[in-house]
């Protein structure tokens, strides 16, 4: 089995080779590698690792697609009661950095250059 065309442009578009940025010595071998996988188990972890990095960089993006907003509530009595609440979200760059790390585990396994990060 070999990857679909939109699971090798998903591998292309978290891995930053687009024909402007990556070498094309670079883009070539990245084709190669992905039309010749060993066997399905490679195939299978690679098709994981892609979800991995959907599922990060879904995270960096602002909108919350669930609907649900996690908030934290903080009481305070005392002479007068302050009640305060603000939502809370992993900071964005964090939130970036975990998905360029997922993006280099995906170009590890691959055995490709990573121009993303």
């Amino acid at each position: 089995m070999a990857l679909t065309s939109d699971q090798k442009s998903t591998i292309r578009f978290h891995l930053g080779y687009s024909q402007d940025r990556a070498i094309s010595g670079a883009l070539t071998w990245l084709n190669s590698v992905m039309g010749s996988l060993p066997d399905t188990w490679t195939e299978t972890r690679i098709i994981a690792l892609i979800a991995r990095c959907d599922a990060a960089f879904t995270a960096t993006q602002y909108t919350n697609t669930t609907g649900k907003v996690v908030s934290k509530t903080t009481t305070i009595t005392g002479d007068a009661a302050l009640v305060t609440s603000e939502e809370v979200l992993p900071s964005f760059s964090r939130r970036w950095r975990a998905y360029l790390h997922e993006c280099q585990i995906l170009a590890d396994a691959l055995g490709v250059d990573n121009y993303r990060g």
